[in-house]
């Protein structure tokens, strides 16, 4: 990534983007977690 991006190190990097991170990850979690609550299994009658 340092290298697509033309930063000289990693920590440019993680400066550059570390705000990025978190909001993208929630954004992650939320979507995994509406395609999860859509296909609940059908529970079986015992």
């Amino acid at each position: 990534m340092v290298d697509l991006l033309g930063h000289s190190t990693i920590r440019l990097t993680a400066d550059t983007y570390r705000h990025i991170l978190p909001t993208k990850a929630r954004d992650a979690a939320d979507r995994i977690d509406r395609i999860m609550m859509e296909e609940k299994p059908e529970q079986e009658d015992q």
